[in-house]
């Protein structure tokens, strides 16, 4: 037995001290005997002899106090005490353990009273107290301190609702189980009170909806019939093709939908079918053709049901022309004249419909044959005609739009243009020649009319940039071209050519200078030439940020330096991250220094984006990366790193886009020969890390080669002290 007394041994104590007997003392057996029936684990209690046979039993009591002799109370189905007059004196049974038994809850639905449910617990002492440890019951409904579920449930969002119950006996002792109730939605209805009609022979869908219960949704017809054709699909749609009706009619059927509960609900429905219409022909006349010409009209029907299919059954179209299946009468007339005919039109379903027309072909119409007019000049007399074929009589002939040159007319029956043009420029018009029978011919034409003197009529140059392609066209005026253009005095950029026809061409290699001031010269074959004074502005190369795909690694806990570059543009230059960050413990200075001492790589790899902007305001963007490595992870023992050329060494730019790659070296200080030397194929990286040197001073340089293989000379030589820890 322990050292401290629970409140329940006191007063066992206290309750053997006020009894009117000594405690266990006169008249009681100090010795009584054990019950041999009384197994092991049982409890233990005393006995108190008296005239009155007082019988006690006390939980967890010291019974050497006082002289009590201890007696071992029988643990199976009898439980007692034995008194020394050796009868046995029932007693209490121990508490069983509390267990919740497990109830079986009823299906709700919302809105409908549920059925009262009532837990129940054995062992423990009641009474028992309930309560909802976790989780909820559905809306609506609550969990009675007897243990009662009820309620009304007003949802069955959630369903089926889990939770947790836990039950308390008198003396504190908890259990909990968890159960679930399964609530259904509202019952099915159907919500499609009517459906659209159809026609018969056509195509038909419909859509049968449903709301409430629990979906998904089953459909069929429970009675009455579809009109021909159709079907209920299990998902509500009524499809198919309406068949055969005689006259039109009104389909009545009912349909069910049931849901995933096995509820089902069943509405009335119908659909009108109207019978197909007659089928008639609604072409009044044809149109007529031209002798020589294509031929194209429409045959058009109403009524009756599906496609319509077209034929001659009397009579014989103009030859050359031919009527398809489809009602279309096209073809080249090859004879002019008035031919009639009978044509069929009959539907899918069978019927049919005629009517009578007749075509007329007209003689082939007059036909323009001129099509370019030659070019006159200002004050010089002009002649020239236009002619054509004759039509039905001799035609005559006019502008239909367009103007004429201003001095030039054109003879009405002749088709003579004379005159002397008074105005330079390109005229453009258009002639239309009618026939005795109103058929007609119109014939674009134009006639240029040159400026007396010669003149440059370019006043500006566009402007350029180094490294990007430029091209430009001088244009004159006046004389007889063509024209030959020269360079009269100053100089084009550098790049840049002159052809005789007038192009600047060519790639700007310098904006030195800019902008460039020349005269050129045109001459025209006529003998007439002429200077003017020109210039072209040369903007710098377009700004580019030069940074690879990788940066080179970080560590953590070690210094981290890298320069960022850039080429053309104007400097200086300014750098911002413009998305994504850099490790933790680097940061991103204005003139492009990624520098400090990463902290930690929580991240594999952190990828950004970088934007240089130069003096001008132009803007470039590239994107990258940096890896920072474990402190514990091997470090190289040298980083070389270098700018991007951007010139060659005859100071023509160098765009990176001709940079095939670059090539590093290293070597032992006080040696000739290079013991490392690796090549660097990416033309975006600009840094090498060098691994296993030996400890020592060591010199690194590189070089560039171009997409020709054509290598730089060395750089400067740098040197490091290799220490190995």
């Amino acid at each position: 037995m322990g050292e401290t007394l629970h409140m329940s041994k006191l007063i066992s104590v206290i309750f053997l001290i006020l009894l009117p007997l000594s405690a266990c003392g006169a008249g009681s057996n100090p010795n009584p005997p054990k019950d041999p029936a009384a197994g092991k684990g049982g409890k233990w209690g005393c006995y108190i002899e008296s005239s009155d046979l007082i019988a006690a039993r006390f939980k967890d009591f010291d019974l050497a106090m006082a002289g009590c002799i201890e007696e071992e109370l029988r643990t199976g189905a009898e439980h007692y005490v034995m008194g020394p007059d050796k009868v046995r004196h029932p007693v209490d049974p121990p508490p069983q353990d509390l267990v919740i038994t497990p109830p079986s809850f009823p299906t709700g639905t919302i809105d409908e009273i549920y059925p009262a449910t009532t837990l129940e617990a054995t062992g423990g002492e009641g009474p028992y107290d309930w309560e909802i440890a976790s989780g909820s019951l559905p809306p609506g409904m609550i969990l009675t301190v007897d243990g009662t579920v009820q309620g009304t449930p007003i949802s069955a969002v959630g369903s089926p609702f889990t939770f947790r119950v836990a039950v308390t006996d008198i003396n504190g002792v908890t259990v909990t189980d968890t159960f679930s109730i399964t609530i259904l939605g509202a019952p099915p209805t159907i919500t499609t009170t009517s459906l659209p009609g159809g026609n018969e022979g056509t195509a038909y869908s419909a859509t049968i909806l449903a709301e409430g219960g629990n979906g998904p949704f089953t459909y069929s017809v429970t009675s009455g019939n579809l009109p021909p054709g159709l079907s209920l699909g299990t998902d509500g749609r009524i499809t198919g093709t309406v068949g055969l009706v005689d006259g039109d009619r009104v389909y009545s059927f009912d349909v069910t939908a049931t849901d995933s509960a096995s509820r089902t609900t069943t509405s009335s429905l119908s659909i009108s079918i109207v019978a197909a219409l007659d089928l008639t022909v609604t072409t009044s006349s044809l149109p007529t053709g031209d002798e020589g010409l294509n031929y194209s009209s429409q045959l058009t029907s109403a009524g009756g049901e599906g496609s319509v299919s077209w034929t001659i059954v009397g009579g014989s179209l103009p030859p050359g022309l031919a009527l398809s299946a489809d009602g279309l009468i096209t073809g080249l007339a090859t004879a002019a004249g008035s031919y009639g005919f009978t044509v069929e039109a009959q539907d899918t379903i069978g019927q049919t419909a005629t009517d009578n027309f007749t075509i007329e072909i007209y003689a082939a119409p007059p036909e323009i044959l001129t099509t370019t007019l030659p070019n006159g000049q200002v004050g010089t007399a002009y002649s020239s005609s236009i002619t054509w074929t004759s039509g039905a009589g001799p035609g005559t002939i006019a502008v239909s739009s367009g103007v004429l040159p201003p001095g030039i007319s054109l003879g009405a029956f002749t088709g003579g243009l004379s005159g002397t043009p008074t105005e330079s420029g390109v005229f453009t018009f258009s002639v239309t020649i009618v026939d005795d029978n109103q058929k007609s011919d119109t014939q674009a034409l134009s006639i240029e009319v040159a400026a007396a003197p010669l003149a440059i009529t370019t006043s500006t140059l566009p402007s350029g940039r180094v490294n990007d392609a430029y091209s430009a066209s001088l244009s004159a005026t006046g004389g007889d071209e063509p024209y030959e253009w020269a360079m009269f005095s100053g100089s084009l950029p550098p790049g840049l050519d002159l052809s005789p026809d007038g192009a600047i061409s060519g790639t700007p290699i310098s904006n030195e200078g800019s902008p460039f001031l020349f005269q050129v010269s045109v001459a025209s074959v006529d003998g007439q030439s002429i200077v003017k004074s020109l210039e072209i502005a040369i903007d710098a190369m377009a700004l580019s940020a030069l940074v690879p795909a990788a940066l080179p690694d970080g560590t953590v806990n070690s210094q981290y330096a890298y320069q960022l570059n850039a080429q053309g543009g104007e400097t200086p230059y300014t750098w911002s991250i413009i998305q994504g960050t850099l490790p933790p413990g680097l940061s991103l200075s204005n003139d492009g220094v990624i520098s400090g001492t990463p902290t930690s790589n929580p991240e594999p790899q952190y990828v950004i984006t970088v934007e240089v902007t130069d003096s001008l305001g132009q803007k470039s963007q590239a994107d990258t990366s940096i890896v920072v490595l474990d402190d514990s992870t091997p470090t190289p023992d040298a980083t070389l790193s270098w700018t991007p050329p951007t010139e060659r060494e005859d100071n023509t730019p160098l765009d990176l886009t001709e940079i095939g790659g670059y090539r590093v070296f290293a070597r032992p200080s006080g040696t000739t020969e290079w013991t490392i030397t690796t090549d660097v194929p990416d033309r975006m990286q600009n840094w090498y890390e060098f691994y296993g040197l030996a400890p020592g001073v060591w010199e690194f340089a590189a070089t560039c080669y171009d997409v020709d293989n054509l290598e730089s000379e060395l750089s400067v030589i740098v040197s490091k002290e290799i220490i190995v820890e």
